[in-house]
């Protein structure tokens, strides 16, 4: 019975509608209802921020306690419609999927990190820019098919333990210098292979041997 009494005697909000007329930097709200002005916080179920000209749903009790609940109508339509919550957040879809579209842009910001993660992920673009300082991949296989491309750095470093490449032309114009160092090197050439330069040193340490039916020197 006594808790009967204490649960009878909680005080019963009444609502109202009100406009929102100012709000300071601590959260609390000016809003003009049908007696005059209150003070009221955003309720945490209140996603859409409410800003000065909103046409708001106000709860209040006798003890002076005022909660915005949810805005009816937006003063300017024109502006960002804004979600906030208070603290971390997560979206969550149990047992189904989740969207995010919009006819025009959609933005992913964040003032530190953004991670994905997924089982596979897939990325359909018409033209795609990255601009990032510092990049790192780690991958075990990867596969691309492009048409053209062009690449232009300063420095570049491949560590490889194997490279096959295969093309139906080459070719690599080198304006100062080029140097191969190998174990052991061996061109095979169906046709003609062609040497020229202003001058050409051939050292051997050991055996030089040339194999031909021909061989013409001048």
């Amino acid at each position: 019975m006594q808790q009967l009494n204490q649960t009878i005697e909680q005080p019963q909000p009444g609502l109202e509608y009100g406009t929102i007329h100012s709000a300071d930097q601590e959260g609390t709200f000016r809003v003009a209802v049908s007696f005059g002005q209150i003070a009221a916080h955003k309720a945490a179920g209140c996603l859409l921020q409410p800003r000065e000209g909103d046409l708001v749903l106000v709860s209040v009790d006798m003890r002076g306690v005022s909660y915005i609940l949810t805005v009816l109508e937006q003063g300017n339509e024109e502006r960002v419609s804004e979600l906030v919550v208070p603290g971390d957040g997560l979206f969550h879809s149990q047992n189904g999927s989740l969207e995010l579209r919009a006819d025009q842009g959609l933005n992913l910001r964040a003032n530190e990190e953004i991670e994905v993660a997924g089982d596979a992920l897939h990325i359909h673009a018409h033209r795609a820019e990255a601009c990032i300082g510092r990049i790192s991949l780690v991958g075990r296989i990867l596969y691309s098919q492009v048409e053209r491309i062009t690449t232009v750095a300063k420095s570049i470093e491949q560590s490889l333990r194997r490279l096959t490449q295969r093309m139906e032309n080459s070719e690599r114009f080198v304006q100062d210098h080029e140097e191969v160092q190998t174990g052991s090197s061996r061109y095979l050439v169906e046709e003609t292979l062609t040497t020229q330069a202003g001058n050409t040193l051939n050292i051997s340490e050991e055996l030089h041997t040339i194999h031909a039916e021909q061989i013409h020197m001048s």
